[in-house]
């Protein structure tokens, strides 16, 4: 038999025979839902593109004291130190950038603090279970985005795009690529999207504990 899925005074509200499930919809910055969460409990925490983002080493105790006893954690889309456009337009040019580029996430800092790191999909492995979570699955979630029979959707080539522009706008002004080159490389790759060439791999890690 079917359910019935509405919203309600806020709430998303999913019914079938026997079960009955709310969920309470909030957009809220992380460290300040933290605190006001004070000896409150969960069974599941999920975090979809996020770790990579936050420091790591600081944030995840924090996010793992959330869970009840035996809880589950399910984090997602967590990048792992690759970034692939194909085909290749000057090797050592390619290289550098995709270097230069991680390293901006490597430097990257929020109010002083260090916000995320190329390599968070392998580091997050070692850090739950050093932690005592026990690791349940874990699996590659990687982007690989290429034209098909018609070439891309509008909204595929809109990404694609996007990407190529957040690479052009993180290495704007770095003394070790000179701008010439950088916008070089950046109009040769917005044009393989036009013309449906690019192709694009992004490795990332899926991971899910239990506490």
């Amino acid at each position: 038999m079917g359910g019935s899925l509405a919203f309600r005074g806020g709430h998303l509200v999913f019914q079938s025979p026997g079960q009955h499930v709310e969920v309470e919809l909030e957009a809220i910055d992380l460290f300040h839902f933290i605190p006001r969460e004070p000896g409150r409990r969960w069974d599941l925490l999920m975090a979809h593109a996020f770790l990579d983002l936050v420091d790591l080493s600081a944030t995840l105790p924090d996010l793992l004291a959330l869970l009840d006893s035996r809880g589950l954690c399910y984090f997602t889309l967590n990048f792992d130190g690759a970034t692939i456009f194909e085909p290749t337009l000057d090797p050592e040019l390619d290289r550098q950038i995709e270097c230069l580029y991680h390293r901006t996430m490597d430097d990257r800092r929020i109010n002083g603090r260090p916000s995320g790191d190329r390599l968070t999909g392998r580091r997050l492995l070692g850090r739950l279970q050093a932690m005592g979570v026990q690791v349940l699955a874990a699996g590659s979630s990687d982007w690989v985005v290429f034209a098909g029979e018609n070439g891309y959707s509008d909204d595929v080539a809109c990404f694609l795009h996007f990407i190529i522009h957040t690479v052009g706008q993180a290495l704007q002004g770095n003394p070790e690529i000179g701008p010439v080159r950088l916008e070089d490389w950046l109009h040769h790759r917005h044009g393989q999207i036009d013309r449906g060439e690019l192709i694009y791999i992004a490795h990332q890690l899926d991971v899910l504990g239990q506490v």
